[in-house]
Parts: structure tokens; C-alpha cells; sequence
């Protein structure tokens, strides 16, 4: 089946999509955060309910069911099934392999998209700050982005060798290389619209790509605003990298040089 005929087949499904999730972007926006993580831990769970505290709306999806014992957090604490996912076609966001593993990012992703707000930030759990007044003023910024993001290298043109391109399939998103681009995406904030676009290609091709492509190269296609905290004027260090976690006497470091931090990775609080 060629993608046309795919596109009648689930042509009525497309258009209930577009009628039933079409909130626009722009606007202040009552901040919503998606935690996601593999497993409940002592540390997220103490996360989510500072950022509850603070007013922001906050969840935790899990990678596995969870299991933890403060049961008034229930209803915050959220899991999907692998096969419920597959079904769905919302897979293959977390790795850029053939063989798809289901993770919270999937599954964070359509929680998100299902809530149908304007915007919804997407967090990993090792991500670490060390002020929360200062993440709660990023969390509610009033910015009408459809991605805010981290850089993470040259797009396609400008570095056709790194290594991911041949294992992100990001062909089947589009065939023009002009709009192959990558982020970070660890602290992410993703629009309604944007989320719109994730759930379409999810119906249409039943599978879902590497999110540090997929996302920015969305919006390129769909000429979406982006924007990168790196660029947004607040009192805030940031440092996102992939590779080596920060050890604790870095993370103290940093905190001793900028006062107000935002890092990842870092593990050893988990």
C-alpha cells in the first residue's frame, strides 16, 4: 500500500483529527509539564510534587507500570501499555533504529497530544535544576513557539555524516533534505499544532521516528516557529549534552559560577 492509499484509508480519521484537536498556538499558557522516566523514583516523585506545589501542572509518565506507595498521587502518575502503543501506531521516538523500543517517550508524547492544550513541555528525569522559582519562570514563559528546544549540530546540508541520519528514516517524514534538522530535546516544550502533526503521521504510517529528528524537522516542513532555550533571556545556566553525566562535585561547580543551573545529564540524584 503506497502513501496515497494510505491516506484515503485513514482520510475520515484525518479529518476527525483536525476538527476535534484544533487548538492554535499563541498566548500565555497555565504551564503543564510531562515527566518521563523508566521507573518511579524517590527523586521524581519528590520533582512532581514541588512542581505541583508551585502550581504547575504537573505528571510523571513511566517506560514500565508503575509502582510506588503515596497513593494521592495516583492520578498523576500515568502508564500506557506497550501493546496499546503499537496499536496505535505512537512508537520509535526514543532510539534511531529499525526496531522500535516503546518508551515514556512515546508514550509521554500522546498523553501530550491528548490533552489538547496549547503547549506541553516534556521533560527527562535526568534532567536536573536547582531552583525552582527559576524553572517555574522558564515553564510559564509566554512565548508563542511551536518547539522550544536545545541546538544540537548542523542540519543535513551543513553535516551530511552524522552518524544518526542513516539509522532516522527521516525520509518517510520528508524527502527534502533542505528540512532535515536535529535538536535536543531533553526539556522540550512541543505546540498543539505540532502535536497535530505528530498524530497524523502517526495514523498515516503507523510508526513514529527519533524525536531529536522528527521534531524540528515537523516544523521546518510546516514553517513552525522555533526557538531555543539556549536563546530565551533568563537568569539561567544551561547546559545540555548527551555523553558524560555531570558528576556531583561538577553539578556544585556550576552552581557555585552561575547560581541558577539547568543540566543534563545527571544521574547520581536518581
Amino acid at each position: 500500500m503506497d502513501y496515497y492509499q494510505k491516506y484515503i484509508k485513514y482520510k475520515n480519521k484525518y479529518i476527525s483529527l483536525k476538527n476535534n484537536n484544533s487548538l492554535q498556538t499563541g498566548g500565555y499558557n497555565h504551564a503543564t509539564v510531562i515527566l518521563i522516566t523508566r521507573q518511579i523514583s524517590y527523586t521524581i516523585l519528590e520533582r512532581l510534587k514541588k512542581l505541583l506545589a508551585l502550581n504547575i501542572r504537573a505528571y510523571i509518565m513511566c517506560d514500565n507500570k508503575p509502582i510506588y506507595s503515596d497513593k494521592s498521587l495516583s492520578k498523576y502518575i500515568l502508564y500506557y501499555s506497550n501493546k496499546k502503543m503499537a496499536k496505535l501506531g505512537w512508537t520509535g521516538l526514543y532510539l534511531p533504529k529499525t526496531i522500535h523500543k516503546i518508551t515514556a517517550w512515546d508514550k509521554g508524547t500522546y498523553f501530550a497530544y491528548k490533552l489538547n492544550l496549547p503547549y506541553v513541555w516534556i521533560i527527562e528525569d535526568d534532567v536536573y535544576w536547582n531552583n525552582y522559582d527559576k524553572i517555574k519562570e522558564l515553564l510559564e514563559i509566554n512565548n508563542d513557539a511551536d518547539l522550544i528546544s536545545y541546538p544540537l549540530h548542523d542540519s543535513y546540508i551543513e553535516n551530511p555524516n552524522w552518524y544518526h541520519w542513516k539509522h532516522s528514516n527521516q525520509d518517510e517524514i520528508t524527502l527534502d533534505k533542505n528540512k532535515w534538522s536535529t535538536s535536543f530535546n531533553q526539556i522540550t516544550r512541543l505546540s498543539n499544532r505540532l502535536l497535530k502533526r505528530i498524530a497524523e503521521l502517526a495514523i498515516l504510517r503507523k510508526r513514529l521516528y527519533f524525536h531529536e529528528v522528527m521534531f524540528i524537522t515537523l516544523c521546518k516542513i510546516n514553517n513552525y516557529k522555533i526557538v531555543y532555550l539556549s536563546d530565551l533571556k533568563l537568569d539561567l545556566y544551561i547546559n545540555i549534552r548527551w555523553d558524560k553525566p555531570f558528576t556531583e562535585n561538577q553539578v556544585k561547580e556550576y552552581i557555585e559560577k552561575n547560581k541558577n543551573i539547568l543540566l543534563h545529564p545527571v544521574k547520581y540524584n536518581l
